[in-house]
């Protein structure tokens, strides 16, 4: 038989060497969760560099898009400028002409016109002077009487003055230019 001389291990010694085991392991557990913490940390960081790039070049062609903007911004402005003094100058040219005949025609020395305007859409806009308002009605009523060349035509505003006696009155419609051109052979 051999006779063992080594000591036995105590309950003392085991439990020591288990205590120690476990924070070993606990220790490289705890390593662990720390290097995965950081490749998440590394990786989400990566991630919003990544995010921040891209709105800083959707920032950067939105800007780019916004100045390309401005020359189509100054051309149509510039293009609803020359519409307008178009339309001026269509409205112009067209008021001594048969328009002028025509409304002067419809009004007879019954009341003074103190303006009348229309423009290239066709819209009408004609402000008098009349003695009273019976002939206002009368002029109104003379102008509404053919309805292929002014039609809609309402009254716009109305006023007396007390001292003369005498009714201002303003009338808005549209006018039919093809329309007065074919009846007035022009």
């Amino acid at each position: 038989m051999g006779v063992n001389l080594l000591p036995q291990a105590t309950e003392t010694d085991l439990k020591k060497v288990d205590s120690g085991v476990r924070g070993f392991m606990g220790l490289i557990v705890w390593v662990g969760v720390m290097i995965v913490i950081f490749v998440v940390l590394t990786f989400m960081k990566g991630f919003e560099t990544g995010t921040v790039e891209e709105m800083q070049s959707q920032k950067v062609t939105i800007l780019n898009q916004i100045d390309g903007l401005g020359q189509v911004q100054d051309d149509y402005y510039t293009l609803a400028y020359k519409t307008a003094v178009l339309d001026v100058i269509r409205t112009q040219q067209y008021r001594p002409s048969i328009v002028g005949t025509y409304i002067d025609s419809k009004i007879d020395p019954r009341a003074n016109i103190n303006m009348y305007s229309f423009t290239a859409a066709g819209e009408l806009i004609v402000q008098l002077e009349a003695p009273s308002y019976l002939i206002a009605v009368r002029i109104w009523n003379s102008l509404l009487e053919d309805k292929a060349i002014i039609t809609q035509l309402n009254l716009n505003s109305f006023s007396e003055d007390l001292q003369t006696g005498t009714v201002s009155f303003q009338l808005k419609g549209f006018l039919n230019l093809s329309e007065l051109y074919a009846q007035n052979g022009q």
